[in-house]
């Protein structure tokens, strides 16, 4: 099993070359082909922002053209790094601008893969937030934070196991990952005896040596023992399905999803 269409988020901030080179080298490994997408932002005219007073139309139309010229300029430099990358892994990609509801159509973009790699940014700095994408593609999405490991995400791997749908779509969508990897552990918090037992059998049947880890701790949530056995493994990637209960009462009362997208430190493969 690989990975035959990847897409990426593409942008001109200046940790953008580290995503752009995990998902060129993904797609490298997979045969994969990457779509680099560059999603432009809308101009927002003052006129729109709450209580402005009108603008002269000469104005207005000055302010548009300084951001498109800013837009160009940014998706030269993000299509300048998405190439680099490319080249540097020997990956075949195509490179598309998303201009009109722009993120909307990268979320069409996204259903169409087996893989999305996006950052793992503010949610105000992004086309759209992590979880948000997530729910909307129902396709397998690779996080990236500011500061990734120089390695790569997929060599040692943290999956935490509830046996949700959730879980289940992001583990379908990391079994390449998986596969390659040089250490699996497979974290569970206090699950039944079958639900062990049918991970690891799933594991066994992929050729996948996971170490099966129980967690019964009492004193911590579930984002606080993820957090742990991905410290603990030096994990540099940990596989979860996203508010696999009410998304409303996790944000309210917290909840693994929640404390796993605010922390910068490990990549996340994730599925809603």
């Amino acid at each position: 099993m690989s990975y035959r269409s990847i897409a990426v988020l593409a942008d001109a901030a200046g940790h953008a070359a580290s995503r752009l080179r995990i998902a060129a080298t993904l797609a490298a490994h997979s045969g994969a082909v990457l779509d680099g997408a560059f999603v432009k932002p809308r101009f927002m005219p003052p006129l729109a922002v709450g209580g402005a007073e009108h603008v002269p139309p000469t104005t207005l139309q000055a302010l548009a053209d300084a951001h498109d010229g800013l837009v160009a300029r940014e998706a030269e430099t993000a299509k300048a790094a998405f190439d680099a990358a490319l080249n540097a892994a020997g990956a075949r990609g195509e490179w598309t601008m998303l201009e009109d509801d722009g993120d909307q159509t990268f979320v069409s973009l996204a259903r169409c893969a087996d893989l999305v790699v996006y950052p793992k940014d503010e949610p105000a700095e992004l086309p759209l937030p992590p979880a948000d994408l997530a729910a909307a593609a129902a396709t397998p999405i690779l996080l990236i934070p500011k500061t990734p490991h120089d390695t790569g995400p997929g060599r040692r791997v943290l999956v935490a196991w509830n046996a949700s749908p959730e879980a289940a779509s992001a583990l379908r969508g990391a079994w390449p990952l998986l596969e390659a990897a040089d250490v699996v552990e497979v974290l569970m918090v206090d699950p039944g005896p079958e639900v062990e037992a049918f991970i690891g059998k799933a594991m066994v049947r992929r050729g996948v040596k996971a170490r099966i880890a129980v967690d019964r701790s009492s004193d911590a949530g579930a984002g606080e023992i993820i957090r742990r056995h991905a410290e603990d493994l030096t994990a540099d990637l940990v596989v979860m399905g996203l508010y696999g209960h009410s998304r409303l009462r996790e944000l309210v009362l917290g909840g693994a999803s929640a404390s796993m997208l605010k922390q910068e430190i490990f990549p996340l493969l994730v599925a809603s």
